[in-house]
């Protein structure tokens, strides 16, 4: 894949340049130009794995560096109407669609090859729970 042609690594790295402007205080300007950058690093790096649950877990990765980026907006007050907001509401939406069809992607090709577990078939041996369960 032509990484000149991949519209989410383009956003990442419009998002990037607009988050190298911010202003905020140092610890956070620091950690949100690692973020933001991890966000065009993990999708490149990414786009150039073979299988669907390589690529997967590098978009998830990209993912996790933007609600970083997010946090770090909401601790330094950003204008919601300002044009980094509205690259970060496009952005968000398109690594979050990348990632999430991605994964289905790399679940129905190891579905092909363990059926009982694209069927949600869970072993009888399972003694884990979670916090939903209402079982004391």
């Amino acid at each position: 894949m032509s990484l000149y042609n991949f519209r989410t690594y383009q956003l990442s790295l419009q998002f990037y340049k607009l988050c190298r402007n911010f202003r905020c205080i140092n610890p956070h300007r620091d950690q949100l130009t690692r973020a933001s950058s991890s966000i065009a690093l993990n999708l490149s790096e990414g786009s150039a794995k073979e299988s669907p649950k390589e690529r997967s877990r590098f978009y998830f990765t990209a993912l996790a560096s933007f609600r970083e980026c997010e946090t770090i907006f909401q601790l330094c007050d950003l204008d919601s109407d300002s044009a980094l907001a509205k690259k970060c509401n496009e952005l968000g939406a398109h690594l979050y669609k990348l990632a999430k069809a991605t994964k289905l992607l790399s679940e129905t090709k190891r579905s092909k090859y363990f059926p009982s577990e694209a069927s949600g078939y869970k072993s009888s041996k399972s003694n884990v729970t979670g916090p939903d369960d209402q079982s004391k």
